[in-house]
């Protein structure tokens, strides 16, 4: 009975222990967060075997590889865009790549006290889909290689998906790929940008019917990749999932 009584009681604490252990959240070992200099804003995002390095990096940036999300997806305050800030942390020995992500994660919290939760929300997105008069990409055998910059991108070896995965970063929506075209792909894509809208574009404009796009201004995103590469993005609404960041602050706490 005695043996039975403290085979119970064993069992008692493994379950109570069992229910009280919580992990802990994966972190960096040691992580200096400043606030970066007023020089030019020259990003930079590296994170090698040991060590995380971010130069000129926004909140946003920082959300972004911590949860794995697009930017039209991060609904927060104005200063998660224009706040920038300099990191440098060391990664744990042999820490999977993986791992990175929820350690960011958990740096946000502490140094800036995030808090954020998940919602479901309706916005505009876009399909892609073949214009009239067929597409006009050109056949590609190279390996994969996009070059983009201000109106301009350039790519080798790519898909249409892995197309509409470009585009959905330039518009700052969804890009859904309709088009059931195979194989792999070069093209040049140019268009004017608006400087004042994220990611130089703004939505797709209303114009009145038979009205075109002002040539003094050029061609917008969606002119330009009917027009010279023979597909369309066509508007619809999409359900789409966002973080949005219930509490942040402006400045992290000290190192």
């Amino acid at each position: 009975m005695r043996i039975m009584g403290y085979l119970t009681m064993l069992a008692a604490v493994a379950s109570v222990h069992g229910q009280t252990s919580v992990a802990a959240p994966l972190s960096f070992e040691v992580a200096s967060v400043n606030p970066a200099g007023s020089g030019p804003a020259t990003v930079s995002m590296r994170t090698d075997q040991d060590r995380l390095h971010y130069s000129n990096v926004t909140l946003r940036d920082i959300v972004l590889n911590a949860y794995r999300v697009e930017e039209y997806q991060v609904a927060g305050p104005g200063f998660i865009d224009t706040a920038r800030f300099e990191i440098a942390a060391k990664i744990p020995a042999n820490t999977p790549r993986e791992q990175v992500p929820l350690m960011l994660q958990t740096l946000l919290a502490d140094r800036f006290k995030m808090a954020l939760h998940r919602e479901d929300r309706e916005m505009q997105a876009y399909e892609l889909v073949v214009a009239k008069g067929g597409p006009k990409l050109q056949p590609s055998e190279e390996a994969l290689r996009i070059s983009r910059g201000m109106g301009h991108v350039e790519a080798n070896g790519i898909t249409v998906a892995n197309l509409a995965s470009v585009l959905a970063r330039i518009v700052n929506r969804p890009v859904s790929d309709m088009t059931a075209i195979a194989g792999s792909f070069r093209f040049k894509l140019d268009w004017a940008p608006e400087s004042s809208q994220p990611n130089g574009v703004s939505p797709e404009p209303q114009l009145p019917s038979g009205a075109g796009p002002d040539p003094a201004i050029g061609a917008t995103i969606f002119t330009a990749v009917q027009e010279q590469l023979g597909l369309k993005l066509e508007a619809r609404k999409q359900r789409v999932q966002f973080l949005v960041i219930d509490h942040v602050e402006k400045m992290p706490t000290e190192n």
